[in-house]
């Protein structure tokens, strides 16, 4: 899951700079609450609620809210608004971490090389 990879990378970052690691409880809470976002987010559209008229999850055979046919129907919007924004905004900050740890590594081999 991109979530999880997310929190690994921030988690690495952390550990180059600061020399700490997320404690297993830490982890642990961290990866509740992704779960646990990710279930209200999967039971919105059961809920009754009018944006999604009752047939946000009926339209394919295998209850994935990824519209095949039909790329406008209920709630178009919040399946664009968690696949890719929430995915993009992600992919944006494991950039940004990646990138970092680039930095991090390039200045330790700085400071090796004019040590040794």
């Amino acid at each position: 899951s991109l979530y999880a990879l997310t929190i690994i990378t921030i988690d690495r970052v952390i550990s180059v700079y600061c020399a700490k690691h997320l404690r297993v409880r830490s982890a642990c809470l961290i990866n509740g609450l992704g779960w646990l976002i990710a279930g209200v987010l999967a039971i919105l559209p059961v809920l009754g609620l009018p944006y999604f008229k009752g047939e946000f999850y009926g339209r394919t055979g295998v209850c994935l809210p990824i519209r095949l046919t039909n790329m406008y129907g209920t709630g178009w919007q919040y399946v664009v608004t968690i696949f890719v924004a929430v995915d993009s905004v992600l992919v944006l900050i494991l950039m940004a971490c990646m990138m970092t740890l680039l930095v991090a590594s390039r200045w330790k081999e700085k400071l090796t090389a004019t040590a040794g």
